[in-house]
């Protein structure tokens, strides 16, 4: 690379000035690229290149418009400094020349920061891994093999009970670990008589919050490689997994209203384009509070505090409980989003002042949500899941969470009468089957999606060496999953 510099400057002649300039962008490229490696780990911990790319194909302006903190980090961090870092080195650089032994190492210098910011994205943003699945045909299509199209399978149910889901941003159960953070900080959780599985596994394509949505609840990893194909790309954008059968999709036809309510803006990584596109009959998200009267004093960047958010939800909960419908009331939550989390005037009022305290405030808001439920004798009626959306994201407690060796995706079902786990290793495919098992409905086979339902009779299947296969096959290049995007 030296050496088609020396040869650049020498036929092109450059200029003191055009030679400084193009010094000064390369320094920059590789400080930017060391930068944003940095940041990213810092706020968001493991970040995928599939990730990157799914966030700017179908997301950046839900990003932009969610989350001013996002924004403004990254240009703190990713352009500020990488520009005064660029500025003095070109000062240094100006000052070693005196020095010639010095002056000629300073033109190495460049390019060695240069393949450091290369290096160093293609480690973070594991480039390699996401080019060679999205270039591998392999015989072994993961999705030809092993997924089971929901639209295939009749779904009966006598007396189907209705769903409450609550998304819990980045819950992971490691909190509820006394010895790592001195008491539980789930115990308003724990102390329910629900049914969870101890190992809820993390497959690729899941996460991040939408992956975790549309993983639980359509049986299929979010998979960005398909977005290059760009022969398909204005099609695919007219629909989000189109030919996929979700939860919503199979409730919808037995006669549920499915709601969705959140606080962050629904553009945020085309959520409303999931939701409008698998019958969801009402959603919420920041405009829509705003339109009722929230103002953006009451909300954090992104939007609803949790406990307005659970306010509202109690509001619709009993509207659809007078209603005699039968409903699907999918919830997310936020204030666990992002480094500090965003503290609410409710988890401030009762001593919470750091991201500790907000978590096991959320399990407070949590646990009362379920008490309201209880209360009001509602429990035979409804089956209430509780997950995080994913692992957690980078936070202060991250030091301490990192320790666990067998991390796992908090969750937890609630319902009148006791259920029978047949496994405790689960991945969010599984959810999907799952919940509608705990609902009442039944049907023919095994698995639905790439899921098998977790209280369902025993199956033969082994679950752990299903998991290995998914986790070496499942980021592929498939055919069979362009499909579900319409990608014929």
């Amino acid at each position: 690379m030296l050496k088609i510099w020396v040869q650049l400057e020498t036929n092109m002649k450059l200029t003191h000035k055009t030679k400084t300039l193009l010094t000064a962008f390369i320094y920059f490229i590789g400080l930017f690229l060391i930068a944003v490696c940095w940041w990213a780990d810092k706020f968001f911990g493991e970040v995928t290149i599939a990730q990157v790319v799914y966030t700017l194909k179908y997301g950046i302006d839900g990003v932009l418009a969610s989350d001013p903190i996002f924004y403004k980090r990254f240009i703190k961090w990713c352009f500020g400094i990488p520009v005064l870092a660029t500025l003095l080195v070109l000062l240094l650089t100006a000052f070693l020349k005196k020095f010639s032994f010095y002056y000629r190492i300073s033109k190495i210098v460049p390019f060695i920061i240069l393949i450091a910011g290369l290096s160093n994205a293609i480690y973070q943003f594991s480039v390699f891994g996401f080019i060679k699945n999205y270039l591998t045909r392999s015989k072994h299509d993961y999705f030809k093999l092993n997924y089971v199209d929901p639209h295939q399978i009749t779904f009966k149910a006598k007396e189907p009970k209705s769903l409450i889901l609550i998304y819990v941003e980045s819950l992971e159960k490691t909190y509820g670990d006394k010895n790592k953070f001195g008491h539980d900080l789930l115990k308003n959780l724990h102390r329910f008589n629900g049914l969870s599985f101890a190992h809820y596994e993390q497959m690729p394509g899941t996460g991040w919050t939408i992956a975790g949505m549309v993983s639980s609840q359509c049986g299929v990893p979010l998979k960005t490689l398909a977005i290059f194909n760009g022969n398909h790309q204005g099609h695919m954008f007219n629909n989000f997994l189109g030919n996929a059968e979700c939860l919503s999709d199979i409730l919808a036809k037995n006669g549920y209203r499915n709601i969705f309510m959140n606080g962050p803006d629904l553009d945020f990584a085309g959520t409303n384009k999931f939701l409008q596109d698998h019958h969801f009959h009402e959603m919420y998200g920041k405009k829509e509070w705003l339109a009722t009267g929230y103002s953006e004093d009451d909300m954090n960047p992104w939007g609803l505090y949790d406990d307005d958010l659970f306010k509202e939800a109690k509001i619709k909960l009993t509207q659809l409980m007078q209603s005699k419908q039968r409903f699907n009331l999918t919830l997310l939550t936020v204030d666990m989003h992002g480094y500090y989390g965003h503290l609410s005037k409710t988890c401030k009022k009762n001593g919470a002042n750091d991201f500790k305290g907000i978590v096991e405030c959320t399990a407070n808001q949590l646990g009362d949500f379920i008490e309201f439920v209880s209360e009001k004798g509602w429990l035979d009626k409804v089956v209430i899941v509780i997950q995080g959306d994913h692992l957690s994201m980078k936070n202060p407690l991250t030091r301490i969470i990192e320790l666990d060796q067998e991390r796992g995706v908090f969750n937890l079902i609630i319902t009148k009468k006791p259920l029978h786990k047949n496994t405790d290793m689960v991945t969010h495919f599984d959810m999907l089957p799952t919940m509608l098992s705990a609902m009442g409905f039944r049907y023919d086979g095994a698995g639905v999606g790439l899921g098998y339902s977790a209280i369902s009779p025993a199956s033969s299947i082994d679950r752990k060496a299903r998991i290995e296969d998914m986790q070496n096959q499942i980021s592929n290049y498939s055919e069979t999953y362009n499909h579900l995007w319409q990608l014929d």
